[in-house]
């Protein structure tokens, strides 16, 4: 899986596929079709609530954003509520979901080479802005791509000079495109738990499937000395470069990060509901963090570092019931308005699975003022034995 995606498989691997099969005109409107549908897959995956929530963390984390008042302008009250002002709504929907649905369109589609410059204009503006913000998570040379490739596909071999659709050779070809670009987008929103996003292109809309790991007393410093990882952690780099304190403040930012969002809402909330008190003794961590570390690459696709990947950590480590806790939030299907969750104890496999409302992650605030939100689980009693068997270890231990 991870050198898979992390060869960006998903963006290369059908443009390949068009460039051996097809004639040069074909392929010059074939790449056009597929990055179009990478646009347009973006712009339907920020369609929803999370995206909102993405653009006050990341423009109060730009590097040029120094004015507080500015800042403040992206919540509905910088003090007291941190969900997203109607600012970031715009921004989010405006200058983000919008352009990235008629600006393709225009490319595409535009014989007038000035609808097409328009087109060109907006979404390159909308890369650059992207890129001027330093955001976490996004591969800015994809951005800077796509700069590249705008005017080079759509203005070297425009549409009115005959690369345009209606000039493919063959209703065939036209299929074959079809087929080749729009399955995996398609599975992908209605059943993002078996397609990473990167092929489903939901890319940066906030609505991703994600970890959160709680580490018991000496539990990470465990996993730091003994997983073979591809490289130095980066508490330990951190502590080198601002001294220990500071590298654990930093840390704990990205928790703080994640809990800006909708997903970090309900993981944390998993948290709370599951290790009560005892939460105030565990260390949490991203499972970003973890897997980027242990594998040597993560691009915020929490496949990467779900149960699967939680089961290779514990024949490792051998962790003790309750030693280690994590949470998996799945990404929102499309036609549906909840999301998935699952418990694991490392030591004892998944806990529970169940479901949350979307609309009960997206407005409680990022601190659970009102306690965890509401969960539904798929079977409460199905994992019992599992459960009692950790709470009377951890029993014997505190004893």
């Amino acid at each position: 899986q991870v050198p898979f995606l992390a060869a960006r498989a998903d963006q290369y691997l059908p443009l390949l596929l068009f460039g051996v099969v097809l004639g040069p005109v074909d392929f010059m409107i074939a790449a056009k079709c597929f990055i179009v549908v990478v646009w347009m897959g973006a712009a339907i995956a920020k369609i929803g609530p999370h995206f909102s929530y993405v653009i006050g963390p990341m423009m109060s984390s730009t590097p040029y954003m120094v004015f507080p008042k500015i800042n403040r302008l992206f919540y509905r009250d910088a003090r007291n509520d941190l969900n997203p002002s109607r600012v970031s709504h715009l921004i989010g929907h405006g200058l983000g979901t919008v352009v990235e649905i008629v600006s393709p369109l225009l490319l595409l589609f535009a014989v007038d080479p000035v609808l097409a410059a328009i087109g060109a204009v907006m979404i390159m503006g909308m890369h650059v802005f992207i890129t001027s913000t330093i955001p976490l998570a996004v591969p800015i040379e994809w951005n800077i791509h796509f700069l590249v490739i705008t005017p080079l596909l759509f203005f070297g071999f425009p549409a009115w000079d005959g690369f345009g659709v209606g000039d493919l050779s063959s209703p065939w070809v036209a299929l074959f495109i079809a087929l080749v670009v729009l399955p995996l987008p398609i599975l992908g929103n209605l059943r993002p738990d078996i397609v990473s996003f990167l092929f489903a292109m939901r890319q940066y809309s906030g609505n991703w499937a994600t970890t959160m790991w709680a580490f018991g007393p000496n539990a990470l410093r465990r996993l730091y000395d003994e997983f073979p990882a591809a490289t130095g952690n980066q508490e330990d780099v951190l502590a080198k470069l601002y001294g220990e304190e500071a590298a654990v403040k930093l840390l704990e930012k990205a928790i703080a990060f994640r809990s800006m969002h909708s997903q970090g809402r309900a993981m944390l909330s998993l948290l709370v509901r599951e290790l009560g008190d005892d939460l105030e003794k565990y260390t949490l961590r991203e499972g970003e963090n973890i897997c980027g570390w242990a594998l040597g690459w993560n691009f915020g696709d929490g496949h990467l570092h779900g149960p699967h990947f939680m089961h290779t950590v514990q024949k490792h480590m051998n962790y003790a019931p309750g030693e280690v806790v994590a949470v998996c939030v799945e990404s929102q299907p499309i036609h549906r308005a909840t999301q998935r969750y699952t418990v694991v104890d490392l030591a004892l496999g998944v806990i529970e699975e169940g479901t949350f409302r979307v609309r009960d992650a997206v407005s409680t605030q990022p601190w659970l003022p009102d306690g965890p939100i509401p969960f539904s689980p798929d079977a409460p009693y199905r994992n019992r034995a599992l459960v009692f068997e950790r709470e009377r270890v951890s029993r014997k231990e505190r004893i």
